[in-house]
């Protein structure tokens, strides 16, 4: 996918697993995080936890391919939105869009 982003000129920062990502918080600005559900270390639920905990609203989409996970429970969680595996590319950068388009208080308004 980074190097899909890159392509449509979109900057990328790759985290393999929720620690590393929050690593990657503290010395970075950070517009969107997509986030894998299942990951080693830190699930996808933990890192947005963790991100929630240190009072950063960054709009974050969780990617899935399990079919219990869904869209309400994402949002309930405070993710903007979800996306399941198989995705199509287009459906992805078209949330992606419409996420980052949205004013920032949309995000506080979906975490709650």
């Amino acid at each position: 996918l980074a190097a899909i982003f890159k392509r449509v000129g979109m900057k990328t920062l790759v985290a393999e697993d929720g620690e590393v990502a929050l690593r990657c918080l503290q010395h970075k600005d950070i517009d969107l995080i997509i986030s894998d559900l299942q990951m080693p270390v830190m699930d996808g639920v933990h890192l947005l936890k963790s991100i929630q905990a240190r009072q950063k609203n960054i709009p974050f989409i969780f990617i899935t391919g399990q079919d219990h996970f869904t869209e309400k429970t994402a949002l309930e969680l405070g993710a903007c939105g979800l996306i399941y595996k198989p995705y199509s590319l287009s459906s992805m950068l078209e949330k992606i869009k419409n996420i980052l388009l949205q004013p920032a208080q949309a995000h506080v308004s979906l975490a709650k």
